[in-house]
């Protein structure tokens, strides 16, 4: 059996960066998988949702990711999140829609998870002060049956 040949290069999901090496066969959905599996701090982003309510967007012209520490990086997200820079790209196709030659030094891929609603955070909102009413009502209840016993 023939090992593909792997490619590592950055995507940013929210406001950081994050390594990827995947196989050269891989496809867009597979950086939303290893975006998943191997980082602990994306995993709750992106738990409960499908890489089909998510967007991915291909960078026109790649960002460089600066060997030095001192680099201002939030100059560098600044400028992988710029949509002008974008060009959505779907998840079913292979990562050579990216570029011809990916390079480990430089950010190719945005990745953009679903934002609640306004109408859902309200109706969140409603639901957890209704909660807080009942509870509020539920406690006020057993504590004056408590005091009648």
């Amino acid at each position: 059996m023939v090992k593909s040949a792997t490619v590592e290069f950055y995507a940013v999901l929210e406001n950081e960066h994050y390594y990827i090496s995947v196989s050269a066969k891989s496809k867009i959905i597979h950086i939303f998988e290893y975006l998943k599996s191997h980082y602990e701090e994306t995993y709750p982003i992106l738990d409960r949702i499908s890489y089909k309510r998510c967007k991915f967007y291909k960078l026109k012209d790649p960002v460089l990711v600066p060997d030095e520490d001192f680099v201002d990086k939030a100059d560098m997200i600044k400028q992988c999140l710029d949509e002008q820079n974008w060009t959505e790209v779907s998840p079913d196709r292979h990562l050579k829609v990216l570029g011809s030659e990916l390079r480990d030094d430089h950010i190719y891929l945005v990745v953009k998870p679903p934002r609640p609603k306004k109408e859902t955070d309200k109706a969140i909102e409603d639901v957890l002060e209704k909660d807080e009413e009942l509870f509020c009502h539920c406690s006020k209840a057993a504590i004056m049956d408590q005091a009648r016993h």
